[in-house]
């Protein structure tokens, strides 16, 4: 899967997502949205690692997924 990031995403975020198969650049095709206000670069990570199988699968059947604090929701 490829995610277009912005230049803001945490460098240890960007090596874990890396590291589980994923290309970090590519055309926005599918967009997921991280509504998690103010959090560190440790806890956007955890979020990430918690909720990637879920993503991913959102990913299979919709084009826009939504991330925060408490729950993956498909958008579109």
């Amino acid at each position: 899967m490829k995610f277009l990031v912005d230049a803001h995403l945490p460098r240890g975020l960007c090596a874990a997502l890396t590291q589980n198969g994923h290309e970090l650049h590519g055309r926005p095709w599918k967009l997921l949205l991280v509504k998690t206000g103010n959090i560190s670069a440790r806890d956007l990570r955890a979020l990430f690692e918690r909720n990637l199988p879920a993503i991913e699968a959102a990913f299979q059947t919709h084009t826009l997924v939504e991330v925060d604090r408490m729950a993956v929701t498909l958008v579109a």
